[in-house]
């Protein structure tokens, strides 16, 4: 894969009819592509043999900035995996290739922490409740408190909920 984890100048593209028809277009055996004209920095000769158009399928296109003239997109070109701002409006943006064992070692990352989260929340409220047992009675109103969130936040099941219960407690 040439020129991984470098941006690229994006100087001119597809319209924003192309770009949603490549997204939303075809199976995956016929799918339509778009032309970037993009600015390597150094040249690298593409299958078509113009070292400056650069052909990629969108997978998917979301709005930067609410206009629906900016778009974060995500695509191929050819077996690499490409991500990138564009702007349909000006036809300029930039576009890189994306390491696919970086993105694998961040998804391992982040589902190994949200398992460490899980397994350290279930730990504290083991602990909380053997004191609760040991104490019963005996809980002073601040640990009563403390108690109680812990509670609400190990049972939260909704965004809402768990920002209800960790309300004052991260911001310290």
């Amino acid at each position: 894969m040439a020129s991984q984890n470098r941006r690229h100048q994006i100087v001119n593209g597809p319209s924003w009819g192309d770009m949603m028809f490549s997204q939303w277009h075809g199976n995956s055996k016929d799918r339509h592509s778009v032309q970037f004209r993009v600015d390597w920095g150094e040249r690298i000769p593409t299958v078509s043999g113009n070292t400056d158009l650069f052909a990629v399928i969108i997978n998917g296109a979301d709005r930067e900035d609410g206009s629906g003239e900016s778009w974060i997109f995500r695509g191929y070109a050819g077996r690499d995996k490409v991500s990138g701002y564009y702007s349909t409006r000006t036809r300029k943006g930039w576009i890189e290739f994306v390491d696919p064992l970086a993105e694998s070692r961040n998804e391992e990352t982040a589902q190994r922490g949200t398992r460490r989260e899980r397994a350290l929340v279930e730990i504290i409220f083991r602990m909380i409740n053997a004191y609760r047992e040991r104490h019963a009675g005996d809980l002073d109103e601040g640990m009563f408190r403390l108690f109680e969130k812990a509670k609400a936040v190990h049972y939260a099941e909704t965004d809402d909920q768990l920002a209800t219960a960790t309300k004052g407690i991260l911001s310290n």
